[in-house]
């Protein structure tokens, strides 16, 4: 039979606690948290894995 661990913190000293989000994505609506990067284009709050989508969709111009 296995050896059951009562102790939570050891049980569950490999779960990371991010806490509270920040901010929320305006793209892909994930949750920023304390410590993560992300951009702030004038107010515009975007996960850094949207950062060039972002752009792409708000600031591609073609050269005429």
């Amino acid at each position: 039979m296995p050896e059951r661990i009562e102790n939570r913190m050891v049980v569950d000293s490999e779960w990371e606690y991010a806490g509270k989000p920040v901010h929320q994505c305006q793209i892909c609506s994930s949750n920023i948290y304390s410590g993560d990067d992300f951009y702030n284009f004038n107010g515009d709050i975007v996960c850094d894995s949207c950062g060039w989508e972002y752009v792409r969709e708000n600031f591609r111009q073609t050269a005429e």
